[in-house]
């Protein structure tokens, strides 16, 4: 899977609260930070619970992402 594809399926869940989709691209070992000051989320498990309650208390969400690769310059 490139980059722009795993941001796209990504983006979607939380845009259409499928939080569900989300834990799909992650390994069962997956170590999750939703902010660099709070602590991980560990397991995929642990991203489908938060993901569920995000998504759920959440309107009308837009999410983007920069292409993740560093520039060709």
């Amino acid at each position: 899977m490139t980059p722009n594809v795993w941001i796209k399926r990504y983006r979607r869940p939380w845009e259409t609260v499928a939080a569900d989709e989300v834990v799909d691209l992650f390994t069962s070992d997956v170590s999750y930070r939703s902010s660099v000051f709070r602590e991980p989320f560990l397991g995929r498990d642990a991203i489908g619970q938060y993901g569920q309650r995000g998504a759920g208390a959440q309107h009308e969400v837009a999410a983007w992402a920069a292409d993740p690769r560093p520039s060709s310059r």
